[in-house]
């Protein structure tokens, strides 16, 4: 039997046929596909500006007026390039977004969002009162600092960053640094929803101190019947990597030791006696009482700002104690031996706090940190009067319970007992990709942090 197959003309009107409905059904399609895009805008919106009044609500328990940086709300979806927003007396939330051509926004007297094209950035935060931000790159803040020449401190020179060389260590090549010193330095910044202060630029990225302590706490407060690997009794463990202020502070972020497991709650040895518990502060824990007393911490990182910071190595030096009390040669011993911890969330060096008191601030703080007490110690931004854990551990992790502090007057000191109550400020080194708004870094006028 014959099979006959289409004519040319037959196939030529299917193609027309087809190319007819196509030209229809494109626009239709690609009307549903921008109208999807759009309501997403929309919402996305309407996501920021609610969860906006509930930080706001939430800020506003211990601050009457909190400031609260739009750029660093949580959202889902797509990016935007720009964010702006404000708050009315009651809390209400006004906010504009942009995204492309689209500006999506919402004010105080407005019933719901409301999306215009073609208007430009400007334009678009100006509907909230907002103006875009100019931004700089970490080489642009490094661009502030005073010329390698300039070794005098002088208040009045460019941003009081101030840049360090050095030679190489044993677990360092030679490094140039940029730090802040000095009293009063323009060195605020907005991060995690709080004032935070830069300590400086290392290894191209931006090393950060929350500017007030999250409360007084123990480095560690192990009893010492091997819990852990310690055995001093009731003084704690000074070795960071496993110390319980290391897991307050990075929560579930906290690298584990060797043979450590965390079942959600606790954080347990390799013999599976509890060392610490999840959201709590340092707490005492023996074998015969294996029960953490919680108390909680009142303090976390948000998403975003986890998102932002980078995992870092803190070098944690010598096993036994600093050879010196000066700047310089604490710097080394810092770095000397093969002791160094991975992780996100860390406290600051003797170093750092040494050196704020460089280049002729204080040359008796900065040349004998333990006679800083009968000088000026209130000549550096990093002394707060109040006594403050540093991240250096000074003796072997099972022999010896140190770690080095500052008094409250100012002094170096090393505590024998980690358990010992002081206070802390997180420090964290951000990604080397951020970017920040290109602000004076004035208390009035910090620089805030922007993912690139």
């Amino acid at each position: 039997m014959e099979r006959k197959g289409f004519t040319l003309i037959e196939l030529l009107a299917v193609i027309v046929i087809l190319a007819v409905i196509a030209l229809i059904a494109t626009p239709l399609i690609m009307n549903v596909i921008e109208d999807a895009r759009d309501g997403a805008l929309k919402n996305s919106a309407r996501y920021l500006l609610r969860t906006a009044e509930m930080e706001y609500a939430v800020e506003q328990m211990n601050n009457p007026n909190p400031t609260i940086d739009f750029n660093a709300l949580e959202y889902k979806g797509e990016r935007m390039d720009a964010i702006a927003g404000s708050f009315d007396e009651n809390g209400k939330a006004s906010i504009a977004v942009y995204r492309g051509n689209k500006c999506v926004y919402q004010r105080f007297e407005d019933e719901d969002v409301i999306l215009e094209k073609g208007l430009t950035e400007e334009e678009c935060l100006a509907k909230v009162g907002g103006e875009v931000l100019e931004t700089i790159t970490v080489e642009g803040l490094i661009s502030k600092a005073n010329d390698a020449s300039i070794t005098d401190y002088d208040a009045g020179n460019k941003g009081e960053m101030y840049t360090f060389t050095h030679e190489a260590t044993e677990q360092t090549g030679a490094l140039t640094d940029y730090r802040y010193i000095g009293n009063q330095p323009n060195n605020y910044i907005t991060f995690n929803n709080e004032t935070w202060r830069i300590i400086g630029v290392f290894e191209g990225k931006i090393k950060i101190i929350k500017d007030t302590s999250i409360g007084v706490m123990s480095w560690d407060h192990r009893n010492g019947d091997g819990i852990g690997g310690c055995i001093i009794d009731y003084s704690g463990c000074s070795d960071w990597k496993g110390s319980q202020i290391m897991y307050t502070l990075n929560g579930r972020l906290s690298p584990l030791q060797s043979g450590y497991a965390f079942d959600g709650d606790y954080i347990r040895d390799n013999n599976n006696y509890i060392v610490y518990q999840l959201g709590c502060e340092p707490a005492l824990i023996t074998k015969n009482n294996n029960v953490y007393n919680c108390i909680p911490v009142q303090w976390a990182l948000s998403d975003n700002a986890i998102k932002q910071i980078a995992n870092e190595t803190y070098y944690l030096g010598l096993t036994g104690y600093y050879s010196t009390n000066e700047g310089e040669e604490v710097y080394i011993d810092e770095r000397s031996g093969d002791s160094n911890w991975n992780g996100m969330v860390g406290l600051i060096y003797l170093s750092d706090y040494l050196y704020t008191y460089a280049y002729g601030v204080d040359d008796t703080c900065y040349h004998d940190s333990t006679e800083c007490d009968n000088s000026n110690p209130s000549s550096s931004w990093l002394f707060i009067n109040e006594n403050q854990w540093f991240i250096s551990y000074e003796g072997a992790t099972t022999e010896m319970a140190g770690a080095s502090f500052v008094f409250s007057n100012g002094g170096r000191g090393t505590q024998p007992s980690v358990a010992n109550r002081m206070n802390i400020r997180p420090t964290v080194y951000l990604k080397s990709d951020i970017v920040l708004s290109n602000s004076q870094g004035t208390i009035d006028d910090p620089y805030i942090v922007f993912t690139s």
